[in-house]
């Protein structure tokens, strides 16, 4: 486990989706543009973005969003993404068992 590299692969972040980060205070700032946020539940970051306009929306809720970290993955060593270099494999993974 210790420092291993593997031949043609390297250790890049999944992919990820937005997620709102206060679903609370969306609703709030939604409905203070005079948009109901709701179908029967929050709608969801594409369908809020065609509701409220690519503009109002990046203005108004973009900085209610996050993007979590993707999950790790082996990929070809010419993959676009970037290495990922994990100092403590114990604080990342948690106890590893042999």
């Amino acid at each position: 486990m210790k420092g291993h590299r593997w031949k043609d692969l390297k250790l890049v972040e999944g992919r990820s989706n937005r997620k709102y980060r206060d679903e609370d205070e969306v609703v709030k700032k939604v409905k203070e543009l005079g948009f109901n946020p709701f179908e029967e539940k929050l709608l969801g970051i594409t369908a809020m973005t065609k509701l409220l306009g690519k503009k109002v929306f990046d203005e108004n809720i973009s900085d209610l969003l996050e993007k979590p970290k993707g999950k790790l993955t082996l990929v070809n060593i010419n993959d676009k993404r970037e290495e990922v270099v994990i100092e403590n494999v114990k604080e990342e993974f948690g106890v590893v068992k042999e």
